[in-house]
Parts: C-alpha cells; sequence; structure tokens
C-alpha cells in the first residue's frame, strides 16, 4: 500500500515538474513572437528605402541613418512595452 502511494506521489511530481517546463517555455516562445513582430516592422521600413522609387526624402544623404535610427527605437520601446504588458497581465513572473 504505501509503495503504491509512493508511486503515485512520484507521477504526480513529475507532471508538475512537466508542466513548470512547459509554461517556461510558453513564456520564451511569446518573447520570441515578440522580437519576431518588432524585427519584421524594423525590416519593412528598411525595406521601404532599399525600393527603387523616386522619394524626397531620398535627397538628404543621412536620412537613411535618421530613418533607421528612429525606427530602432520606436522598435526598442514597442518590444518593452510589450514585455510591461506582459508582465502587467501577470504573464512572466518576473
Amino acid at each position: 500500500m504505501q509503495l503504491k502511494e509512493y508511486i503515485d506521489d512520484t507521477e504526480d511530481l513529475i507532471n508538475i515538474k512537466l508542466g513548470n517546463v512547459q509554461n517556461h517555455l510558453i513564456q520564451f516562445e511569446l518573447l520570441l513572437t515578440a522580437a519576431t513582430f518588432v524585427a519584421t516592422l524594423f525590416a519593412a521600413v528598411a525595406g521601404v528605402f532599399g525600393m527603387n522609387f523616386a522619394a524626397s526624402i531620398f535627397d538628404y544623404p543621412s536620412a537613411f541613418s535618421w530613418v533607421l535610427i528612429i525606427t530602432g527605437a520606436g522598435c526598442g520601446l514597442l518590444y518593452f512595452s510589450f514585455f510591461l504588458y506582459f508582465k502587467y497581465k501577470k504573464i512572466f513572473p518576473l
């Protein structure tokens, strides 16, 4: 009788540990998804400058640098706001 209870407790402990690992993987996947979204926005803005069309912004040599700096800062702010939102919703225990 005691051996069966020990086996049941061990199985429950293993299930709890597996659930905990699965939760951490889901949290990490959520961070990666948010990072992919932000990187895609940055790539889309940089891709517009790689297209072959005429625009007045191309007349300024430093325009590309400024657009990348502003877009990079905006994407960093967006990722940080995603992180704060996830923390606010208690998705991350940090």
